[in-house]
């Protein structure tokens, strides 16, 4: 989506960083506006690791990679973080496409 390119740019530097011979490390960008945060934009890397496409992420929201070994007291602090702008840090135990787990 071409409206996310200033966005994109923007952040360059802390999307980018050198981690395990990527070129990227990987993200998603939420729609911090709607219920549910759903996800508006998976980075290549992200879809790399997970094995999930535009079709699988989009439009969901951010807690559908989360499953039944995700620590549920670590989403709600994300989710308390993500809607408060604070910075926050928290290791979840997510899960790719095929059900792989990965901390995310």
């Amino acid at each position: 989506d071409t409206d996310l390119l200033p966005l994109l740019e923007m952040f360059e530097d802390v999307f980018r960083p050198e981690r395990d011979g990527q070129d990227e490390a990987p993200f998603l960008i939420l729609d911090m506006s709607t219920g549910g945060s759903p996800v508006v934009f998976a980075s290549g890397s992200f879809k790399d690791l997970t094995g999930y496409e535009d079709e699988d992420i989009v439009g969901q929201p951010w807690f559908c990679i989360c499953g039944n070994d995700s620590d549920v007291d670590d989403m709600r602090h994300l989710e308390k973080m993500l809607y408060g702008a604070e910075k926050a840090s928290s290791c979840i135990i997510c899960y790719t496409l095929s059900g792989e787990e990965f901390w995310n």
